[in-house]
């Protein structure tokens, strides 16, 4: 099993019926951008080092997916992230911004970002980031009435989606 793996499941125990990891197409996570000649939005792929994807699995069905990667051009990461939030905002004119977009200082002096569905964790000591990406339909789709109304996924996710960065920055070799 792999760091990311137990990392997961550590957050969202393994449950042959509603909770299985298999492993997935890994890809480097892509920020989103202005172009402004155009005016539309667009995508930057950042490259990474260390790649794991993994679709969720329950009841027989798919039900979403996690990828996450580690960066060591950490301050390239978290320019992007940063810069997301004026993206977020012309694109989502009207909706109220902090349900996809927010920015916190933690506890040990690195910063976590949440874009819509991606949490990036940046560690100022090692410039290194951790982005995870989470898809959680169809599994959180039913709110209260749904089978995973108590998965932290659907509970809690951007508490979870922080924990996860979290746990794979403390997990990743220092050097």
């Amino acid at each position: 099993m792999t760091m990311t793996t137990r990392a997961i499941y550590r957050l969202i125990p393994q449950d042959k019926e509603k909770f299985i990891l298999s492993f997935a197409a890994r890809r480097n996570p892509e920020f989103p951008t202005l172009d402004n000649s155009v005016s539309e939005g667009s995508h930057k792929e950042v490259a990474c080092e260390r790649l794991a994807a993994y679709d969720v699995l329950g009841h027989a069905n798919h039900q979403g997916s996690i990828s996450v990667a580690v960066c060591s051009n950490g301050l390239r990461v978290r320019e992007l992230a940063t810069k997301a939030r004026s993206v977020m905002g012309a694109v989502l004119k009207g909706v109220e911004e902090r349900k996809y977009y927010s920015q916190r200082a933690l506890e040990d002096g690195s910063e976590f970002y949440r874009l819509g569905g991606m949490g990036v964790l940046f560690n100022k000591v090692t410039e290194r980031a951790v982005v995870a990406e989470i898809s959680t339909s169809p599994m959180c789709d039913y709110g209260d009435r749904g089978l995973y109304k108590d998965s932290p996924l659907c509970r809690d996710f951007e508490g979870t989606l922080r924990n996860l960065t979290v746990a794979i920055e403390k997990s990743v070799d220092p050097h």
